[in-house]
């Protein structure tokens, strides 16, 4: 079973890399936007699997770490695509500056979750 679960992401991140060659090739901003969210994605899956496969508690704690960061900016990249995708920027970059604020402040938590075990 734990062969197929890794087989299939293997699989997802050989898609997510061929994903990110093709936007990159286009060289559209729109495109832009979507290969560093692939690139995003592409950490979120890789830190899930060393996460979940880990027999070492320490290296699982800190690739859930990672895994919760990489969760808050695959949003605000999924947030920055759609604001290009739109063309809206009315407010959008004072919704980008809070957003990036209170991830950087999620991320500072949960890095100060590795020494002291505080969120999980």
């Amino acid at each position: 079973m734990i062969n197929i679960l890794i087989s299939v992401v293997c699989v997802v991140i050989i898609g997510i890399l061929y994903c990110i060659y093709k936007c990159r090739k286009s060289g559209t901003k729109v495109a832009e936007s979507i290969s560093r969210l692939l690139f995003i994605a592409l950490v979120t899956v890789i830190s899930y699997l060393v996460f979940g496969f880990s027999d070492n508690n320490m290296i699982a704690y800190i690739f859930a770490t990672i895994y919760c960061c990489s969760i808050d900016w695959v949003l605000i990249g999924l947030f920055d695509f759609t604001g290009i995708y739109t063309e809206y920027s009315f407010l959008n970059k004072r919704i980008k500056g809070i957003l990036y604020i209170i991830a950087a402040i999620d991320n500072a938590l949960l890095l100060l979750n590795i020494p002291f075990h505080n969120v999980f």
